[in-house]
């Protein structure tokens, strides 16, 4: 997984072209696309999309411009372009981020409904972080799940079976982990990264966390379940390597290819690297579905969905290219570029020959079952802003790091929502 979740935005602005011949000098605007996309893992699958855009734009007379960003860079340029209402006209976002920017979103309703009625409605948790209850202000285009990561081999050698329950993992981690070599049993982010902020609302979801009530108004985080929760990640945290407070997204998949992991969390972007650059790795990498808590076995996914920007003076174009895109044809190409990598938000196109891969079986089958956050409640701004600012990884940090006590670091945690709830 990758570092950062806020979708990044570049100026938009039109073309000038003169005229020439026998005929008087004319200047003409033409009309140009400016499309800010999050770089993808694997570069396939931008080449795809990017290739159908600038098709769209040849076939309509358009000028294309294809931005292809870093995901570091993205939290400042979306936020700058939000505030100073200036940038592309069709942007990728990341996340709750849709909901949270919906007064910068044009309405793409009639897109929505138009997949919808050919293709049922789109997963829960992608339809969740795209649709306000009342509009749709960006259409899902895949999902990026993490699963739980082992190595066959290690798992094997040590007499261990995949962990079933959170209760499990601590001792499966001990057993096949070697410190004096370099090898942990388990690690993941516990810092404000994407991957950090994944995994602690998983757990804290499986331990019996409800951070809002139904109705999303009520802050409900300050509860046993969350305290039992915290009290686990921080032991937790005793088995996997030192310095995952301070870990990015790059740091698992890093620790993992140079085979320093038994056990991780994370979308099949490391399985997708091994497979190219490590095949027995590859081999040796299996994938299963999260350990169950007491309140299941929960897990946060993310949405990635295009938008149009309302600052846009180019928005009919923009939706008639993201109507393209989001044709048949334009998921299909992508999702098998991405060589299943990234997953759908449509059931119909699960059944695509790219997941048929037994590997990533676990990965789909829990598609249906992702939660968003504020769950119980609505993804609502408050939730949205919650997210974005890490606050439950902030709060595993105040204890590993700046060793306030778990209960304290709770009523912290819950003091936050509150205020940011109230804006």
């Amino acid at each position: 997984m990758r570092r950062a979740w806020i979708v990044g935005l570049v100026g938009a602005f039109l073309f000038v072209t003169v005229g020439s011949g026998g005929a008087p000098a004319y200047a003409q605007a033409k009309k140009r696309i400016s499309v800010m996309y999050m770089r993808h893992w694997v570069p396939a699958a931008d080449d795809a999309v990017q290739k159908r855009t600038e098709e769209w734009g040849a076939k309509n007379g358009v000028e294309i411009q294809f931005d292809k960003i870093a995901e570091k860079d993205f939290d400042f340029k979306i936020t700058t372009a939000v505030q100073n209402k200036t940038g592309p006209d069709l942007v990728m976002f990341r996340s709750s981020t849709p909901i949270l920017f919906q007064d910068a979103l044009v309405d793409v309703s009639d897109i929505a409904k138009g997949l919808i009625a050919k293709h049922g409605d789109f997963y829960p948790a992608n339809k969740a972080q795209t649709f306000t209850g009342q509009t749709w202000v960006a259409i899902p285009w895949y999902t990026i799940f993490p699963t739980w990561m082992y190595r066959i081999d290690l798992l094997s050698k040590a007499n261990m079976k995949v962990p079933d329950t959170y209760d499990d993992v601590p001792a499966v981690a001990k057993a096949v982990a070697n410190p004096a070599q370099g090898l942990y049993g388990f690690g993941t982010a516990l810092s404000r990264s994407r991957d950090g902020i994944l995994f602690t609302q998983s757990v804290l979801w499986a331990f019996g966390m409800k951070m809002a009530s139904e109705d999303g108004r009520t802050i409900t985080f300050n509860s046993p379940q969350t305290l039992a929760g915290l009290k686990y990640l921080v032991d937790l945290a005793k088995v996997m390597p030192p310095g995952v407070t301070g870990w990015d997204d790059s740091s698992n998949n890093t620790a993992w290819l140079a085979g320093k992991l038994a056990m991780t969390t994370n979308a099949p972007s490391i399985y997708y690297q091994s497979k190219t650059n490590n095949p027995e790795l590859a081999a040796n990498t299996g994938h299963a579905v999260w350990p169950k808590g007491p309140a299941g076995r929960p897990v946060m996914m993310d949405t990635y969905s295009l938008a149009v920007m309302k600052f846009s003076p180019n928005q009919d174009s923009a939706k008639d290219l993201l109507r393209h895109l989001t044709a048949d044809e334009g998921y299909t190409n992508f999702y098998m570029a991405g060589q299943g990598f990234q997953c759908p938000t449509l059931s119909a196109f699960a059944k695509l020959s790219v997941f048929g891969d037994p590997k990533l079986k676990p990965v789909i089958e829990t598609l249906p079952f992702g939660r968003t956050s504020g769950w119980p409640g609505p993804v609502t701004r408050g939730a949205a802003e919650v997210e974005a600012q890490g606050v439950m990884t902030d709060m595993v940090q105040r204890v590993l790091v700046d060793k306030l006590t778990p209960e304290k670091a709770v009523e912290e945690a819950t003091d936050r929502m509150k205020a940011i709830y109230a804006k």
